[in-house]
């Protein structure tokens, strides 16, 4: 990492993920994952291509989205920390690691990495630690938003901010959520019927297009107004598509 006084703390913080990564690589083994499997235990992982989600299994037996994982970000990593934060002071909490667990909701490439080698990395190394904050924030923010999109936003609105979270930055602009509508709406509280519309609407107002298994984003700067609220979707009266349950969206 560079010695020079007065770097930008943006250039120090991409120099100290560059050195996390490169130590998770060094420590890791690649493990393609197919759609559909469940992993557990204690093992942290990177994510570096696909899409998978933190899942819980509610009482009822229902299956519930927590937060949805795009590549790059660091997987699983609190159950392996956990006995070193969360048992200080009188709450002594603990997570219910059994209840929990990542869903692969893509095929996967991931980077498995052994707890114990994890832990020694991350307790040595300050780029390790910077990328176990900017996990947590991201984590953080995302429950948070999830939370105010559950109780505020209108259906579009959520679907919208999806769309654009998981938009590629570079034209041509394709939405890397590659999941069914069913998936789409456990995640949002939505029925598969309303997120089958949205799309719909969306692609006939020229936001999208479906071309197979790809959805690109045509018109990225209205959609940003989609999902900031300063313009509505009108998709109600739509018909759903048949099979909406079933497609990748």
């Amino acid at each position: 990492m560079s010695g020079q006084q007065n770097v930008p703390i943006e250039t120090v913080l991409a120099e100290w993920d560059e050195d996390a990564i490169a130590a998770v690589r060094e420590i890791g083994q690649e493990d393609r994952v197919a759609k559909g499997r469940l992993l557990r235990g204690r093992d942290p992982f990177l994510l570096l291509d696909g899409m998978c989600a933190l899942c819980m299994e509610a009482k009822s037996g229902r299956e519930i989205a927590i937060i949805h994982f795009s590549p790059g970000r660091l997987l699983n990593f609190m159950p392996c920390i956990q006995d070193y934060y969360m048992n200080i002071g009188p709450t002594n909490i603990k997570f219910a690691d059994n209840n929990f667990y990542i869903k692969i909701l893509t095929d996967c490439l991931l980077l498995r990495i052994d707890h114990e080698l994890f832990l020694e990395k991350y307790f040595f190394s300050l780029p390790m630690h910077s990328l176990i904050v900017k996990s947590l924030v991201q984590n953080f923010t995302s429950l948070y938003a999830s939370v105010f999109n559950l109780r505020e936003m209108p259906a579009w609105q959520r679907i919208a901010e999806q769309l654009l979270a998981n938009m590629s930055a570079n034209p041509p602009h394709e939405s890397m959520c590659k999941i069914t509508y069913a998936e789409i709406a456990a995640y949002l509280s939505l029925h598969p019927v309303t997120v089958a519309k949205i799309y719909s609407a969306m692609q006939d107002a020229g936001i999208i297009e479906r071309q197979r298994d790809r959805i690109l984003v045509l018109d990225p700067q209205r959609l940003q107004r989609l999902s900031q609220g300063t313009e509505p979707l009108f998709y109600k009266n739509k018909k759903a598509p048949q099979g909406h349950d079933a497609e990748d969206a």
